[in-house]
């Protein structure tokens, strides 16, 4: 019975970093842009690419995690 309980905290142990993963490739790269746009001063062009950037590699990145678990 404890085997069973330890696949499944380490389920959701890889579940909560996948979470984590997309929050902050999408945060990070928003805050990218923000510092763009005030460096250069094109102020939504570069935290709209900033965030549609963080969720295409938050969208490969899950997908590639979740794959892995779904394989084991």
């Amino acid at each position: 019975m404890l085997n069973g309980q330890n696949k499944t905290i380490e389920l959701l142990v890889q579940l909560t970093g996948i979470g984590w993963f997309i929050g902050i490739s999408i945060a990070g790269f928003a805050f990218l842009g923000v510092w763009i746009d005030k460096l250069i001063g094109v102020k939504p062009i570069a935290v709209i690419s900033g965030i549609l950037l963080g969720i295409i590699l938050a969208g490969f990145g899950s997908f590639k995690m979740i794959k892995r678990i779904l394989s084991d």
